[in-house]
């Protein structure tokens, strides 16, 4: 089966950026994760009030942009990897648009995609009674590898 290809948008917040008026580097391990997230809950898994949840094992980012306020961005992800309990998904993100213009500034999508920062997690499949390793369901396998 061929890993299907995932994609979450969000845009950057004023609360995600750091003194410098960039996104804060722990900020973009969150995005990976509210990007699993988000798409479990699309599928009918609620992490937290689910028989199988997920915790993260390791996670490895490289980043080549930085974000900023207003943008908005992609993360383009995918399974990479599917061991016994764990699985890894692969990430790539990028800013699509600008932060809005000002009135009658005109807009200028120069520059856009400008690919941001590209990552790798490792997940493991738990229980959510006894939080014991457990293997993921058939199903949330096909809906990871199956386009629709």
């Amino acid at each position: 089966m061929i890993p299907r290809r995932l994609v979450e948008t969000r845009s950057v917040l004023f609360s995600d950026l750091d003194a410098q008026g960039i996104v804060y580097n722990a900020h973009y391990l969150k995005y990976i994760d509210d990007a699993l997230d988000g798409w479990l809950r699309r599928i009918g898994v609620t992490l937290g009030d689910s028989p199988w949840e997920v915790v993260v094992k390791k996670m490895d980012i490289e980043w080549f942009s930085p974000l900023y306020v207003g943008e908005l961005f992609e993360i383009v992800f995918g399974l990479s990897k599917k061991g016994k309990t764990s699985f890894e998904l692969v990430f790539d993100a990028s800013a699509v648009c600008p932060p809005l213009p000002k009135r009658d500034a005109g807009t200028a999508l120069g520059g856009y995609p400008r690919r941001s920062f590209s990552a790798r997690a490792v997940y493991v499949g738990i229980d959510g009674e006894s939080r014991r390793p457990i293997a993921m369901p058939d199903w949330i396998y096909t809906e990871l590898v199956e386009d629709e």
